[in-house]
């Protein structure tokens, strides 16, 4: 008889405990500093889905005073050893990083995996949350989606055959915010005014003369900055292969 292979699906660490977060597009970066300040991170990893979202939001991230890194494909392989040492060491407890860093790094005590993006691919979701809950510890990942993420969602749960449970996060709600206000007075009813005499008629003004042709000036035009362009997906590094990233990774 023919054999017919079975496509399983992809296997996951049952240490690593999946939250899906909805929210909007532009509430991504409050609700994500709301979910690390709740969080007890030792050490994080944020992935994003293109280098230029990597760069902007290690940036926010440390102007915000967390201790931020950031490792993308645009980096030389200098910069980005270094950026790894620094993570490994403890001298900043948040790594900002495209998936070039999610195949193959292998960080020992990384406790939380934050996915910024939905990963576009479901492949890559498995790879990003296994670099959290290795060698037997507890791991927690925490993805970010949009209305505009429901495909991807559901590739991910078709991949890894489970039901990430979604939860909804407020970046606006506060327990100390009060929207009672004081009930506005009504107002008074005007007073009429006297009636006013009537004035003389003004004798007819000459004719202006026309303005003169070089004073007339156009309005300025608003200039229009164009849109950056998008620089994609990040697929892979620039320069000679690390050691680090050729690391298996673990089942």
């Amino acid at each position: 008889p023919k054999m017919v292979e079975v496509s399983r699906p992809a296997s996951t660490n049952l240490n690593i405990a999946q939250h899906l977060i909805k929210t909007s597009e532009r509430s991504k970066r409050e609700v994500l500093r709301r979910l690390i300040d709740a969080e007890r991170i030792h050490t994080a990893i944020i992935f994003c889905n293109r280098k230029t979202t990597v760069r902007d939001l290690a940036k926010d991230l440390k102007k915000q005073g967390y201790q931020a890194g950031e490792i993308h494909g645009d980096m030389d392989q200098s910069s980005r050893i270094a950026e790894l040492d620094r993570f490994k060491a403890g001298t900043i407890n948040i790594l900002v990083a495209s998936d070039v860093a999610a195949r193959g790094l292998d960080v020992k005590g990384v406790s939380h995996v934050f996915n910024f993006d939905a990963p576009w691919h479901p492949d890559d979701y498995v790879h990003r949350i296994g670099r959290t809950g290795r060698a037997g510890a507890k791991g927690r990942a925490f993805t970010l989606i949009t209305p505009a993420d429901d495909e991807a969602v559901a590739n991910i749960q078709k991949l890894t055959g489970q039901n990430i449970p979604t939860f909804s996060v407020d970046p606006e709600a506060s327990e100390d915010r009060s929207d009672a206000r004081e009930p506005r007075k009504a107002r008074e009813p005007r007073q009429a005014r006297p009636e006013r005499e009537a004035r003389p008629a003004r004798e007819p003004r000459e004719e202006r003369r026309p303005a003169r042709d070089d004073a007339r000036r156009d309005p300025p035009r608003s200039r229009q900055r164009s849109a950056p362009e998008d620089d994609g997906p990040d697929d892979g590094w620039n320069g000679p292969m690390p050691d680090f990233l050729g690391v298996a990774l673990g089942r």
